[in-house]
């Protein structure tokens, strides 16, 4: 009986030890695979982005080139006058081509006209650009810049080329009087940046490619064909592809067949200002051929572990029943001693490291996890694990779950999701990455979790600051919206006024103004459109009123909903409490969130806007104080968000539209934050999207200023002392306080502007108030000019004019010692109100 007990025992020991090496193995074989798949992974992206940044070099290098070319006056000059018929500057201009095309190495340099006549040229060809060339011209000439072609073949040699058309304008004038093309050879150039491997391989290669009707052209030499360059395609049905999925806009890392049918890894990049597509590749026998060796170690290592186990196991059955309690004993002590170097090797690793019971209540903390926690091992000791290791997501700051339960829910080894925040108890926060194992014992049941934890904070910031670094990049392709829109509106204003111009001189009023009421509304928006820039730019400070949040919600939600197959419904509160509020900022944000759902429901749909006063306690809210607050939500029943999208929403630039920009809802969030608000989304895939903000409750009363603004016609008196830095701002707003019956006095900055008014007073002039233009480039600004002229006469009225609305002096004028701002661009009324407001 005693004999099959031991038996029993034996053979289940040797069970046991045999699962727990295969464990241990198989864990430390898929830590290996994973170690070693992500250095090839970041082998391959780096080498994508040195390419990447190789290329865009490449091309703003031909640029600068082509730029010095045609900015030589020398140059300018001699091509003028040839280009207008002056037939003897043609041999000086064939000359200095020619040394051109020597010193850079161009294939050849051709000089047209706006017709696209090609004028002189260093090698023999057609004289006439071709269509695709004339649309590339046209487009320099509208944007008054240099422009890079497509990569295309060329018509008489086959040989790849890539042309730079540059415009050519006289003196800083937008007289374009004729176009310098420049002809590269990039089989020469840019083929061997593309084709250089910087690390020894036998299947390595970097591919150009972009988009051709449905398929995807190659744009240089493959490795393993001939004659690819501009000739070869592959369908764009093939998605296994890794150069069909980056013509489709996929990023980073892809595993699939390249177009030999071979398994390959690659690394995915696009190339900014052009639709070209970089895929960087190597076959995957070889990126993993050190896997396979280490592999194999990896699997004879853990048999040779097993079959040790089995000889020890077999040997130990050996041994007399008489030595069984001695050797038990030794193994108890074994496991004591081994118990202790466990607790002294927790204590001294780099990482946190926290353990706990089968309860999840903490056991140990070593130095580490008490210094990021915050926590003593002695005051943790036996409390639930959310008390002493409190995580939160980085953005939303919602609660994660608890990583002990998981592993005791699911018996298996768990990771922290990305962006997790640890908070400790002395009000310190941490970006970390943890990771979670079950402890078991000798019969496999669970008695205990161990985490192990690091501080990723600096690696984090590392990442945001790389990611600042591209955002700036952003930056240029905004800047081209902005400038496209401006040049849109300012045709509207400059188009209507020469129509209004032409009217009142045909004797025709009633359509001038009309036209100059188009105008004038054109105007507005612009003024909106910059207001709009500014806030999401400066982040401005609102200019803040006792408003009523109920009337501005119905009125700006049913605005923007006008015409839309979308149906509102509104659920406000009857007593709902005023808010403190910039209208125009906070009508900018319900504006923003409203058209968002109505894109989401293009088919109609309901919009249920509600609004309540909700009390927050203390410690309740990760950012907002304790208090009363105005809830506004907006649920709608559109397509709703996947949930990796949700919490980068409210992120610059960051949009799933095609002709986004991704401001809107990042200006929302910058106009919330500094309303002393919060604004947080929701959303499930197929059901709709949940918007929540919060804004402070006020227990004020709207005054009439308010709410109904006052105008009064009387002539003025006095003089005005007006400050600004622009010509065409003076004249205006002198004309238009000369025209009310005052008297302008004008300085270009704020020195002059005090020697006038030192000579106007001692004249015996009076100066009923003064104007100032916060910033004069290179010159005093209003700030100082105003502290100058209340050491005159302080009871002055000195009011601030900016076209930065954002700046807090104009959100608070009277804390700076001004007694009102005027935002420009103002209109002629707005000017005089003002005036009239603060003047006798």
């Amino acid at each position: 009986m005693d004999n099959s007990k031991n038996r029993f025992r034996t053979v289940l020991l040797l069970i046991i030890i045999v699962g727990l090496i295969i464990g241990l193995g198989s864990y430390f074989y898929k830590a290996q695979k994973r170690n070693i798949q992500s250095a090839v992974e970041r082998q391959l992206l780096s080498i994508a982005d040195l390419k990447v940044f190789q290329i865009e070099q490449w091309r703003e290098e031909l640029k600068v080139d082509v730029g010095a070319v045609r900015s030589g006056p020398f140059f300018l000059s001699s091509t003028e006058a040839f280009l207008r018929g002056n037939i003897s500057e043609k041999e000086k201009l064939l000359k200095r081509l020619r040394v051109v095309q020597e010193i850079y190495g161009y294939h050849d340099v051709l000089l047209a006209d706006l017709k696209g006549d090609i004028q002189l040229r260093i090698n023999p060809g057609p004289a006439k650009l071709a269509t695709e060339m004339m649309i590339a011209v046209q487009r320099a000439i509208q944007e008054n810049d240099i422009i890079l072609t497509t990569l295309h073949l060329g018509k008489s040699d086959g040989i790849p080329h890539l042309d730079v058309v540059a415009p050519l304008v006289k003196d800083n004038s937008h007289d374009v009087f004729g176009v310098l093309t420049i002809r590269i050879n990039v089989p020469q150039t840019l083929y061997p940046i593309i084709l250089k491997w910087p690390v020894p391989s036998t299947t390595g290669e970097a591919l150009l490619v972009r988009q051709d009707g449905d398929s995807v052209l190659f744009l240089n030499e493959v490795r393993h064909k001939t004659g690819t360059a501009l000739h070869f395609k592959i369908p764009m049905t093939n998605i296994d592809v890794p150069a069909v999925r980056a013509v489709l806009g996929h990023e980073g890392v892809f595993v699939g067949k390249d177009y030999r049918g071979i398994n390959v890894v690659s690394a995915i990049r696009s190339i900014n200002d052009c639709d070209w597509r970089i895929v960087v590749k190597e076959d995957v026998k070889e990126a993993f051929a050190e896997w396979y060796s280490i592999s194999k170690a990896i699997l004879g290592l853990i048999f040779g572990m097993i079959l040790t186990a089995v000889a020890i196991v077999g040997m130990l059955r050996q041994r007399e029943l008489k030595e069984h309690y001695q050797t038990l004993y030794k193994s108890e002590s074994a496991l004591a001693r081994e118990r202790e170097q466990l607790a002294v090797t927790l204590r001294s690793i780099g990482d946190g490291v926290i353990t706990t019971d089968a309860e999840g209540r903490v056991t140990l903390l070593n130095k580490v996890a008490e210094h990021l926690t915050g926590w003593s091992t002695q005051d943790a000791m036996g409390k639930k694990l959310p008390e002493v290791f409190n995580i939160v997501h980085e953005y939303t700051r919602a609660q994660c779950e608890n990583p002990v339960e998981k592993v005791l829910r699911t018996g298996e080894i768990i990771e922290l999701a990305n962006h997790t925040m640890l908070l400790s108890k002395d009000n310190k926060s941490y970006i970390i990455a943890d990771s979670g194992a079950p402890i078991r014992n000798d019969k496999s049941e669970i008695v205990g979790v161990v985490l192990v934890f690091r501080d990723m904070t600096e690696k984090q910031r590392m990442q945001d600051n790389m990611q600042r670094s591209q955002k700036l990049d952003a930056l240029g392709v905004l800047a081209g919206g902005i400038a496209h829109d401006f040049n849109n509106l300012l045709s509207g204003i400059f188009g209507n006024v020469d129509m209004a111009r032409d009217y009142f001189k045909r004797g025709i009023p009633d359509k001038g103004f009309n036209a100059l009421d188009r105008a004038i509304g054109v105007f507005n928006r612009a003024k909106n459109l910059t207001q709009q820039f500014l806030t999401f730019a400066k982040g401005g400070d609102p200019v803040r009123r006792v408003s009523d949040v109920s009337s501005l919600l119905r009125e700006t939600v049913l605005f923007a909903l006008s015409g839309s197959p979308v149906n509102c419904k509104f659920n406000i509160a009857e007593k709902l409490p005023h808010s403190e509020i910039d209208v125009h900022q906070i009508g900018q944000v319900v504006d923003n969130i409203v058209i968002n759902a109505k894109q989401a429901m293009p088919m109609g749909g309901t919009l249920e806007v509600s609004a309540e006063t909700v009390w927050i306690g203390l410690g309740e809210h990760p950012t907002l104080s304790a208090g009363s607050y105005v809830k506004i939500q907006f649920a709608d029943t559109g397509v709703g968000m996947p949930p990796d999208i949700v919490p980068r929403i409210f992120d610059p630039f960051f949009t799933t539209k095609q002709m986004g920009s991704g401001l809107g809802l990042a200006t929302a969030y910058s106009i919330i934050r500094h309303h002393d608000g919060f604004i947080e989304a929701s959303s499930v895939q197929g059901e709709g999207s949940v918007f929540s903000i919060y804004l402070p409750a006020s227990e004020k009363k709207m005054s009439k200023s308010d709410s109904v603004t006052t105008r009064s016609e009387t002539k003025g008196t006095g003089a005005i002392l007006l400050m600004d830095d622009e010509v065409y701002m003076r004249e205006f707003a002198c004309e238009t306080l000369e025209g009310a019956g005052y008297e302008c006095i004008n300085a270009a900055d704020g020195r002059e502007a005090i020697a006038l008014y030192e000579k106007a007073i001692a004249s015996g002039k009076t100066i009923a108030a003064a104007i100032l233009d916060l910033t004069v480039p290179g010159g005093m600004g209003g700030l100082e000019t105003s502290k100058e002229l209340h050491r005159l006469n302080g009871s002055l009225p000195i009011i601030v004019s900016s076209g930065y609305s954002t700046d807090p002096v104009m959100a608070e004028p009277e804390k700076y010692h001004f007694c009102a701002s005027l935002t420009k661009p103002y209109r002629k009324q707005e000017l005089l109100e003002v005036v009239r407001q603060h003047t006798v």
